[in-house]
């Protein structure tokens, strides 16, 4: 679970500097961003499988870190997912069913993420690019 998908990781700095833009599919994981199913609340990952939801422990920090940050903004977690996609130089593609799950959404746009905030969920969803990228960070270090 990353909010980062590894394609972007090797195709960003091309796309960018050819004056293109990013679609990011799915942003909110299927609703798993916006901390719903931590509520009990149903969604796409529940309607999926028979078994309970539960979250790995990337995931898990991940989360917390965007609930922490929303309640410093009066948001929800899933408009700071949305508003850290926007500090990428991507646009969310936003899936919502409802009239209302889209206002609330847009409003991600009002929110500026601090450099640090943009960090932190940097670093908690990095994604391992795997051999050799892992070892030849290891060098770089």
């Amino acid at each position: 679970m990353a909010l980062v998908p590894l394609a972007k990781s090797y195709t960003a700095p091309v796309i960018l500097s050819a004056g293109l833009g990013i679609m990011m599919y799915s942003p909110l994981a299927g609703g798993l961003l916006n901390a719903k199913y931590r509520k009990g609340e149903p969604g796409r990952i529940t309607h999926s499988t028979e078994t309970e939801y539960t979250e790995d422990e990337k995931t898990e920090l991940i989360i917390d870190e965007l609930v922490s940050i929303a309640e410093k903004y009066s948001a929800t977690p899933g408009q700071i997912a949305f508003a850290w996609t926007l500090s990428k130089q991507a646009f969310p593609l936003l899936g919502t069913r409802k009239l209302e799950q889209f206002e609330q959404s847009i409003k991600s746009v009002e929110i500026n993420l601090t450099a640090e905030e943009v960090t932190k969920l940097d670093v908690l969803s990095a994604v391992s690019l795997g051999y050799p990228h892992d070892l030849l960070n290891t060098v770089r270090d």
